[in-house]
Order: structure tokens, then sequence, then C-alpha cells
């Protein structure tokens, strides 16, 4: 299995702000389980992914909210972004696609 939804709704987060991207990807999930032959709970779990880490402050109108309320700066906050979504890339996919492996979402490759 590869992760081409994850990269997908990750696409589409940076496009939109993150609150948008899920009403842009539900649509997709349908042709996304046709092309793929998965259950459609199979194709849209890997965009929850792509959605939960904002890569730039933007993404996120709560963050823009706080960077003001803090008197904080736009590439600090960018930097706890990048490193928030590098986490995620490295521990959260390993971690997801073992969980679910483990409960047989889809099989080991």
């Amino acid at each position: 299995m590869t992760f081409c939804d994850h990269w997908v709704s990750d696409l589409i987060s940076h496009l939109t702000t993150a609150p948008a991207a899920p009403a842009v990807l539900a649509p997709l999930a349908g042709a996304m389980s046709e092309a793929t032959s998965w259950p459609v709970h199979t194709v849209a779990l890997p965009q929850i992914i792509g959605i939960s880490p904002p890569l730039l402050s933007y993404q996120a109108p709560p963050l823009m909210i706080a960077i003001a309320l803090a008197y904080n700066s736009v590439p600090s906050l960018t930097r706890i972004c990048l490193g928030l979504a590098h986490g995620v890339v490295l521990i959260g996919l390993s971690l997801t696609y073992a969980r679910w492996s483990l409960i047989g979402l889809v099989g080991l490759v």
C-alpha cells in the first residue's frame, strides 16, 4: 500500500486551509476507492493524517490568532509547524500503518 491518499490530502491542505480540506477530499473518497479497489473507509483514513499537521501557520486559522495574542512571530510558529509535520511523517505514519496492518485494514507489502 502506498500513502498516496496522504499526499493528496496534504497537497489539498496546502492549497486550501485545513478546515476546507475535508470538504474537498470527502467527495473524492468514492473515486479513489474504485480506483484502488479498497473500501471507502480505508481510502478515507489517510486523508485525516494529511490534514492534521499544518506545515505553514496560515493553514490553521487558530494558529494565526495565537500568533497575534502571544505576540509571537510567524517564522517561529512555522518552525514549530514544520517540526510537528516532520514528527507526524516519521512517527505517525509508521505507527498508523502498523496499527492498520494489525487490525487488518491494509496488508503488508
